[in-house]
């Protein structure tokens, strides 16, 4: 039974392998031998951290089929480190990874004798030394991508660890000349880097949205200072699906403050009559207005950044007075109007 388990780890986590340098955070831990085998079964098809502490990254990975001789060896390693409900592995090991047919093991120092028992499968195993180890490419994972974002303002995309090559990968939007790119590289020369250059037309929703955000500078109060055009976003579509999109709201359409953004399949820009600066004054200005001037039974507001207005709610029991009151104060406003019992219920976002 315990052999079947084995052999199905070893399936699941070479199918885990299949997409090279997805971009993730991998959490650190000493070693292997800290991962429960059972737990680990069970996290595979779910995550990919589980499955990265287990086997590097690949650039192809090989049909998840026994026609690979090298499977073999793979077995062979999984059964003699496996403690039952542990993979207990040695403290030199970083990793694994397949280059065509050879299974290759990667290794902290030159002590390679806690895997002489694989001697007998030849050329179809194969161990390198690494120059560093998975912990230290963790901690110098965020130091590149903070010089090129942060003091060099490059337009980075992501970044993650391509164990194989033992580096720290960076994706770059391919918006720069040969020239610039050169400059870049000179940036993070120091670190083990490679930078990737991807199309930047294929940017997500999401990406698309914090690139807008990293557009607005911070104040002294360590929040951002929106532009007075600046009317806010929603996402429209459905998420994960080819039409999910960001749609950018803007109060003049021939601005050019967001040309950053123009030409992105999932952006999208909407003219609006506010801006988000001036529904943020009409918000903060309602409990004084409705409460201490009005006597109104005011309970919340919430900024609808989609209909770009303000959704103020009263109490539903307020009496025919107030609510022609409530009626009159808001017909020149940007605002709708609804109401709820006491106590009232938390606003859900409007994005």
């Amino acid at each position: 039974m315990k052999k079947y388990l084995i052999i199905i780890l070893s399936l699941l986590l070479l199918t885990s392998c299949a997409n090279s340098h997805e971009h993730y955070r991998i959490q650190p831990t000493d070693y292997i031998s800290n991962i429960a085998l059972s737990e680990t079964i069970e996290a595979l098809p779910q995550t990919k951290s589980a499955s990265s502490e287990v086997c590097a990254e690949t650039d192809e990975a090989p049909d998840n089929t026994y026609t690979n001789p090298a499977y073999a060896a793979h077995d062979a390693f999984m059964e003699h480190f496996d403690r039952g409900e542990y993979l207990h592995l040695p403290s030199n090991y970083q990793g694994i990874y397949y280059d065509g047919d050879v299974f290759v093991i990667q290794i902290s120092d030159e002590d390679q004798s806690p895997y002489d028992f694989l001697s007998e499968y030849g050329g179809l195993v194969r161990i390198e030394t690494v120059k560093y180890t998975r912990k230290e490419l963790e901690a110098l994972r965020d130091i590149p991508w903070n010089i090129l974002k942060d003091e060099h303002s490059i337009d980075v995309v992501s970044n993650g660890i391509d164990h194989k090559n033992n580096a720290i990968e960076i994706e770059v939007f391919d918006r720069y000349t040969d020239e610039e790119k050169a400059e870049i590289a000179s940036y993070v020369e120091d670190y083990p880097v490679i930078i990737k250059y991807v199309d930047y037309h294929h940017i997500t929703a999401a990406e698309a949205l914090d690139m807008l955000y990293n557009s607005f500078e911070f104040n002294e109060r360590g929040t951002r200072d929106y532009p007075d055009d600046y009317a806010g976003y929603y996402f429209d579509g459905d998420f994960g699906q080819d039409n999910y999109v960001l749609a950018v709201l803007i109060t003049d359409e021939n601005s050019t403050r967001y040309d950053f953004l123009k030409g992105y399949e999932k952006v999208r820009f909407e003219t609006a009559e506010h801006s988000l600066n001036e529904l943020w004054e009409i918000r903060a200005q309602l409990p004084s207005e409705l409460i201490k001037e009005l006597d109104l039974p005011f309970l919340g507001a919430e900024i609808n950044m989609r209909q770009n207005i303000i959704d103020v709610t009263f109490d539903e029991t307020c009496s025919e007075e107030q609510r022609a009151a409530i009626t009159e104060y808001a017909a020149d406003k940007p605002v709708t109007v609804g109401y709820a019992p006491k106590p009232y219920p938390e606003l859900q976002s409007a994005i």
